[in-house]
């Protein structure tokens, strides 16, 4: 896709068809009549297109895709993310709180089955935060676990029981 004057737009296939130009003008070029003819001429088409586009603001190949019913979208920089419209009206962005770790933002799960809630998975723990229990559900009981954390083997992160 063309670098647009201010930014990028998505849906290539559709935005050859439709936002070229207003006019009819490519509806009349026998290259392009058909899916066939639009796909032998693919090359083609691609160079009208890169050309017409290159003189759009991203603001303009919008305007025209909204107008011809063509889906797409401004894709945006990562720190223009939480401030889109979009993004915000459909909470698409969680803020948690890990406690040590401080905030962090997720994207929200994209699919809801059957409108339950969605889940936000939680942080990783912590360095050494469930080794004891991992050793424990690998067959140790708490006097290995314990002379392991006393020799040092398990680090100085290890939980302690």
């Amino acid at each position: 896709m063309a670098d647009l004057q201010q930014g990028y737009t998505g849906a290539p296939q559709l935005v050859r068809q439709f936002i070229i130009d207003k006019t009819t003008a490519l509806l009349d070029d026998p290259r392009f009549t058909t899916i066939r003819d639009r796909d032998i001429n693919g090359e083609a088409l691609g160079a009208i297109f890169d050309e017409a586009v290159a003189a759009l603001t991203t603001a303009e190949a919008l305007e025209r895709m909204v107008d011809n019913d063509v889906p797409g979208a401004r894709v945006l920089r990562r720190d223009q993310v939480a401030d889109d419209v979009q993004v915000i009206h459909n909470g698409s962005l969680v803020y948690l709180d890990d406690g040590p770790i401080g905030a962090r933002v997720e994207a929200r799960p994209a699919i809801n089955f059957g409108g339950s809630e969605r889940l936000i998975p939680p942080a990783a723990p912590a360095l050494g935060a469930d080794t004891v229990s991992v050793l424990a559900s690998l067959g140790y009981d708490d006097d290995r676990i314990s002379r392991l954390h006393s020799s040092g083997v398990l680090g100085p992160h290890a939980d302690h029981r």
